[in-house]
């Protein structure tokens, strides 16, 4: 038996895709061609000229160096810090009494009101940064302390019967409740991050940075090159976006895989036998007792070893006995 991906349904995907991308420069060909001035609204054809011209010079690329370490650099600090004040928050009521009415107001300020207060604080280097990091901060702070708070109450109480304490709890039981939680709101955030970093650097324009050259060519009614690099922080945002969620599905994706495994008992149970179950497939083993369903599990789980051939299970494996086995 073999289970293969469905490349169909994705091809049809990507093409949709491509036909709607196709649509709106269509849209946004027939409005310059109706404004007619390119200082309003330039052609698709002419911001992609200039964009590979830009991409040509050296200052594009410090600029695109600069401002993803800021924004790197604020969004790492916001996760890191955010999840460890929001277990904090949980575990410890004073913490989240505290802190609360700060995340709150963290949440409810606007981002310009930040940035226009931090402008008189600290050197415009580092304003992009310490706003990247507002924005992250209460928003993984405040996840990770709701996700544990939804963390199973029956799990916790058997684990309480079970003397299952401290860190062994938590990473038996809170870590993979808030986990799903946690890579959604990463994701997330890093788009909030992403666009206030670059907000924060039009308003501060340090030095080397996307910023910078966007308010430049707003001063100079420079609008080709203002679509330009609004263009590149669009294709960053996809590509970090991208990045991080390829980052975060490594090590969840599950493949098992049998190359002609042969295994007997008083008889050959299984004679060579080749299988595949694809990552997100359901796949149900039917046959009668004794033709080898329970000896696949045991083999997929590392219980028993082939006579011969491969077993490879890739991700981690979790199993359900029929009999119960807690006491």
């Amino acid at each position: 038996m073999r289970s293969k991906p469905q490349a169909r349904p994705r091809i049809l995907r990507v093409l949709i895709g491509l036909l709607v991308l196709a649509f709106w420069i269509c849209v946004w060909q027939l409005c310059a061609m109706a404004v007619g001035r390119a200082v309003v609204l330039p052609s698709p054809l002419a911001v992609a000229a200039r964009f590979a011209a830009l991409a040509r010079t050296s200052g594009f690329w410090r600029a695109l160096g600069g401002s993803l370490s800021r924004v790197t650099a604020g969004y790492l600090l916001g996760t890191l810090g955010g999840i460890a004040v929001g277990i904090c928050m949980f575990f410890v009521r004073p913490v989240r009494t505290l802190l609360s009415p700060l995340l709150t107001v963290i949440r409810s300020t606007p981002v310009a009101s930040f940035i226009i207060l931090t402008l008189v604080m600290m050197k415009n280097a580092h304003i992009p940064t310490f706003i990247t990091f507002l924005m992250v901060f209460p928003m993984l702070a405040g996840c990770t302390c709701n996700a544990l708070g939804e963390t199973d109450p029956t799990l916790l109480e058997a684990a309480e019967i079970y003397h299952v304490r401290g860190f062994a709890r938590f990473r038996a039981l809170y870590l993979p409740s808030i986990e799903p939680t946690l890579r959604s709101q990463a994701l997330t955030a890093l788009g909030f991050a992403w666009k206030a970093g670059v907000a924060a650097e039009v308003l501060c324009y340090p030095r080397d940075s996307i910023g910078l050259h966007l308010h430049d060519a707003k001063a100079h009614l420079e609008t080709t090159d203002l679509f330009a690099y609004t263009l590149l922080v669009i294709l960053v945002s996809l590509a970090l976006e991208k990045c991080l969620r390829l980052l975060l599905s490594r090590g969840r994706k599950m493949s098992i895989t049998f190359e002609h495994v042969t295994k007997r008992f008083d008889r050959a149970v299984l004679d060579d036998c080749t299988l595949h179950f694809a990552d997100g497939r359901i796949t149900a083993l039917v046959g009668e007792s004794g033709r080898g369903k329970t000896t696949v599990l045991r083999l997929i789980a590392g219980l028993e070893t082939p006579d011969s051939g491969t077993v490879r299970a890739d991700g981690r494996v979790a199993m359900l006995f029929q009999e119960p086995r807690l006491f």
